[in-house]
């Protein structure tokens, strides 16, 4: 059995996903709000996460992170979620950040709902009545806000689901880690966030902006993994680590790898030779 996540058009109590973040919306015009939406659509895009997520500069110095498969490899764990409408916090008169898109929505001046009409279409058919929606979100605590996702995920036994922070890269709200035993937990998940700080009374974070991720972790290997202790063994197992540092030299023979001047530390490309070779056996 493989991880399985299943995108929703509906919320759980058969509400469309996006009437949370649409203040026009209510029980009288609720059907025709559904009817307007385009088919297929969940709140957030799910994709898998990228190994590489930004611009590298030709004069960066070598060896830049993204010469480190380890380091790709964490990056593109599971899948990245990315916001289908642009999400918008609001202050009030007061300073204080508002709990809730609907009631942000009230608080916004002509330009910026019109930047938030704009974006709308794209989750409308043509001849919608309905021009102001943001991506939902509402109130977790005083100081943390939730975000449904749009999807419930099964996996195999003792298999959970990790909602994170995108993996070695910012991200545009501090998202908080959690870790949820979906082998029997099969019901819609969702992201919490601290409450944003920003200057000025409006933040705006635009669509198709990554802001979480998702990964699948043993919880199995947690509950029974070993701590040990030896005065003598060499870092690894005895026989690989022998390997892999006559396998450094040679590298360092052929050109293929460096050490660090002045500092003896070596850089070379074993790891990422050693997994092709070694993965399949393991």
């Amino acid at each position: 059995m493989q991880p399985v996540v299943t995108r929703c058009a509906l919320s759980t109590a058969r509400i469309p996903a996006f009437a949370d973040g649409c203040p026009d919306v209510t029980p009288e015009n609720l059907p025709r709000f559904a009817a307007a939406l385009k088919p297929e659509l969940s709140l957030m895009h799910i994709e898998p996460a990228r190994p590489v997520f930004r611009a590298i500069g030709k004069q960066e110095p070598y060896p830049i992170p993204e010469s480190c498969k380890p380091y790709l490899d964490a990056n593109a764990m599971g899948f990245s979620l990315k916001t289908m409408l642009p999400l918008v916090f609001v202050k009030n008169a007061d300073g204080v950040v508002l709990p809730e898109a609907r009631i942000a929505l009230k608080h916004l001046e002509a330009d910026v709902l019109e930047r938030i009409e704009q974006h709308a279409r794209r989750i409308f058919n043509d001849e919608s009545e309905f021009r102001h929606v943001v991506q939902p979100y509402g109130s977790f605590t005083d100081e943390y806000v939730s975000m449904r996702t749009g999807f419930w995920v099964r996996t195999p036994p003792g298999i959970n689901t990790v909602l994170a922070p995108p993996v070695n890269q910012p991200g545009p709200l501090r998202i908080v880690t959690g870790s949820i035993e979906t082998d029997w937990h099969h019901y819609k998940l969702f992201v919490v966030a601290e409450m944003p700080q920003f200057d000025g009374p409006v933040l705006f974070i635009e669509p198709d902006t990554v802001i979480a991720q998702i990964y699948f972790v043993s919880r199995v290997a947690n509950e029974t993994a070993e701590i040990m202790f030896s005065a003598d063994d060499p870092g690894a197992e005895p026989g690989y680590a022998a390997d892999w540092e006559q396998f450094g030299r040679e590298l360092v023979a052929q050109g293929r790898a460096t050490y660090g001047e002045g500092t003896g530390r070596e850089f070379h490309p074993a790891y990422k030779i050693l997994q092709r070779e070694r993965r399949t056996k393991s």
